[in-house]
C-alpha cells in the first residue's frame, strides 16, 4: 500500500496563536505566487486565471477546475492548525473575475450540463500548488503518523456458488468483476412474484416489450425467480388489477421521459394508486436508443430488490455476528415535493435491504429536536424489533450533528447495550490517493490520537475520476468496535446491492435515506416503496 492523503500540519507558531491565521498567511503566499483564490467561510477555493476557461453549453458561462483548502478538526493533541487539500470546479459568468455564487446545477437547469470533474489529471496542479507555496517559505507540511489499514480483503461477496471479497473484485475493474458474478449465478435469495409491465405512458410499446422480456429472463434463467408476467396498457385494466389480491408484485413501469424530465400528470397519478394499494414499481426507459441488453441486469436487480430479493451477500468478517444487527440511517435534504427540510430515518438489514422508513417535512435549520429525533427513532427501533427482536444497532448519521443536536438526546432514544451512533461526512474531506492511482476500496487513514478516520470507499468506475473521501466518528460505541471494524461495516454497506449490483460511496441506510429525501415530480428513482411500513409527518 502506498497510499497518502493530502493532510498538512503548520509550521508557524504564528499560524496557532490565532486561530484564523493560517488563512491570512496563505493568501499572501497565493499572492506572491500569482493564484486567484476566494474565502468561504473556512475554506479557501483556488485557481490559476492564467489557465484559458473552459466552454459550456452557456455562452456566457465557463468553468476552471481549482483547488479547496480547507481546516480540518483534529484531537487537542495536535497544537498546530491542520487542513486538508482537495479538488474544485469554479464557474465564471459573462467573464467575470470571480466565480459565480449559484451551483451548478442552478447554472445548467436548461442547458447540458459540463463534463464531469476529472480527478486524477488535476494532482499535477495541486502538487505544483503545494510545492509553490513552500517555495519561499515552508508554511506546512505533510502530517505525520498516520496509520494505513486496507479491509477490504475482510469484506466478503458471498454468491450461490462462489466466494470471493471486495479486494479481489476490485484488482482489475470491480464494475466488470461483480457483473460477471451476478450474470453467471442464480440469486442467493431469489423471490416468486407477478412481474407487470405498465406500457400506457410510452409511444415505445415495442422497445418497453423487449426491455421487459430481456429483463425477465436475467430473472427466471440465470437467477431462478419464479415469476408469472402481466402487461397494462388501460386504465381500466389498472384499476381492476390494483383492486385485485395477487399477491407478490410488481409494476414495470415503462416512460419515455429522460432524467430530470416529469412524467405526464396521469402516470404519477398512476404511480400514487399504486402507493396507495401498497404495490411496489420500478420505472425504466423505453426510449428508441436503449440497448436491453446492457440495461437488463440493472433492472432486474431493481426488480429483485423491491419484492425484498437479493443476489449475492456482503459479510464483514471481522463481526462474527454481522448478520445480527439492524443499520438505521439518518438524512437530511431538500425534496422538492415539500418547502421545508425533508428527514428521513430507513432501516436497513444487513444485505441492505430496505425494510421500512420514517419521513418528515421541518423547518429549514439542520437541528433534530428531541421531539422528531425521539418519535422517528423509537418507531424504526420498534419496527425492527418486531422483524427480528434483540438485534444490535448501527446508527450512521449523515453529516455532523449541530450543536443542538446532542449525543446525549441519542443515548436517552437508543437501546442500552446494543447501540453504535456515527458521524458520516460526505464533504469537506482530504483528497486520498495511491501513488498516481485510485487507493483499493476500504482504504481507512487514522491519524495519531484521532479517534475517528477517512475512509476511501470504493474505486470510481469512470476513467480518470476518483471517490471522495469519506470521514466517520463514533460518538457512541456500546458494541466496543475498533475503527478498523466500523470502517469495515462501511464499506460492507456501500459494496451491499441496493437499485445496482454497482457499490456506492453511501453506507446503504444512508443511500436509502438519502435517496427518499430527495424524491420529486421529476426525481423518481428512489419512488415505489409505498408497501413497505412507512409515516410521514409535518413538524412544520
Amino acid at each position: 500500500m502506498n497510499s497518502s492523503i493530502y493532510l498538512f500540519e503548520f509550521l508557524s507558531e504564528q499560524a496557532t496563536e490565532d486561530v484564523g491565521m493560517w488563512k491570512e498567511m496563505l493568501e499572501k503566499r497565493l499572492d506572491a505566487i500569482g493564484f486567484d483564490y476566494e474565502r468561504i467561510g473556512n475554506r479557501l477555493r483556488i485557481w490559476d486565471s492564467r489557465v484559458a476557461m473552459k466552454k459550456t453549453a452557456r455562452s456566457d458561462v465557463g468553468y476552471r477546475d481549482g483547488v479547496e483548502i480547507f481546516k480540518v478538526s483534529m484531537p487537542k493533541q495536535y497544537e498546530r492548525p491542520v487542513i486538508g487539500f482537495n479538488f474544485s470546479r469554479l464557474y465564471f459568468c459573462d467573464k467575470e473575475s470571480h466565480p459565480a455564487y449559484q451551483s451548478a446545477k442552478e447554472l445548467f437547469k436548461n442547458y447540458e450540463f459540463p463534463a464531469v470533474l476529472r480527478q486524477l489529471p488535476l494532482f499535477a496542479l495541486l502538487d505544483k500548488l503545494i510545492i509553490k507555496i513552500n517555495e519561499l517559505e515552508v508554511l506546512f507540511r505533510p502530517l505525520q503518523d498516520i496509520d494505513w489499514k486496507c479491509v477490504s480483503p475482510n469484506v466478503a461477496i458471498d454468491a450461490s456458488r462462489e466466494s470471493t471479497n471486495v479486494y479481489n473484485l476490485s484488482e482489475q475493474q470491480y464494475a466488470s468483476s461483480i457483473l460477471a458474478l451476478v450474470r453467471k449465478q442464480h440469486a442467493l435469495h431469489p423471490i416468486s412474484f407477478e412481474m407487470v409491465l405498465i406500457d400506457a405512458f410510452t409511444n415505445n410499446k415495442q422497445k418497453a416489450t423487449e426491455v421487459a422480456s430481456k429483463t425477465s429472463q436475467v430473472l427466471v434463467n440465470d437467477w431462478h425467480c419464479s415469476i408469472s408476467k402481466k402487461r397494462i396498457s388501460t386504465k381500466d385494466d389498472f384499476e381492476a388489477w390494483i383492486n385485485s389480491e395477487n399477491g407478490a408484485r410488481v409494476g414495470f413501469f415503462a416512460l419515455d421521459t429522460k432524467k430530470g424530465e416529469r412524467p405526464p400528470q396521469a402516470a404519477i397519478e398512476w404511480m400514487r394508486s399504486m402507493e396507495e394499494a401498497k404495490i411496489p414499481y420500478s420505472l425504466f426507459s423505453a426510449a428508441p436508443e436503449v440497448n436491453p441488453i446492457y440495461t437488463r441486469h440493472g433492472n432486474a436487480m431493481h426488480l429483485l430488490t423491491k419484492v425484498g430479493g437479493f443476489h449475492f451477500q456482503v459479510n464483514a468478517l471481522s463481526i462474527p455476528d454481522y448478520q445480527d444487527h439492524w443499520f438505521i440511517g439518518l438524512d437530511l435534504g431538500y425534496g422538492s415535493q415539500y418547502k421545508g427540510k425533508c428527514v428521513v430515518v430507513s432501516l436497513t438489514d444487513s444485505n441492505g435491504v430496505l425494510k421500512c422508513f420514517w419521513r418528515a417535512v421541518k423547518n429549514l435549520d439542520e437541528t433534530l429536536n428531541q421531539e422528531i429525533l425521539q418519535e422517528a427513532i423509537t418507531w424504526i427501533v420498534g419496527q425492527a424489533d418486531s422483524f427480528k427482536p434483540g438485534l444490535k444497532f448501527v446508527v450512521i448519521r449523515d453529516g455532523r450533528c449541530p450543536h443542538h443536536e446532542t449525543i446525549d438526546n441519542y443515548k436517552k432514544i437508543l437501546p442500552p447495550g446494543r447501540s453504535l451512533f456515527l458521524e458520516y461526512t460526505k464533504t469537506h474531506n482530504p483528497v486520498m490517493i495511491d501513488g498516481k492511482v485510485q487507493p483499493d476500496p476500504g482504504t481507512i487513514a487514522i491519524p495519531k490520537y484521532s479517534a475517528e478516520a477517512f475512509l476511501f470507499t470504493a474505486k470510481a468506475s469512470q476513467k480518470n475520476m476518483l471517490t471522495a473521501t469519506t470521514r466517520f466518528r463514533p460518538k457512541i460505541n456500546d458494541l466496543g468496535y475498533s475503527l478498523e471494524q466500523i470502517g469495515e461495516i462501511l464499506t460492507a454497506l456501500c459494496f451491499s446491492s441496493k437499485l445496482s449490483f454497482q457499490p456506492s460511496s453511501l453506507p446503504a441506510p444512508i443511500y436509502w435515506a438519502d435517496g427518499i429525501a430527495s424524491l420529486s415530480n421529476i426525481n423518481l428513482q428512489f419512488a415505489g416503496w409505498g408497501h413497505l411500513p412507512s409515516i410521514t409527518r409535518d413538524f412544520r
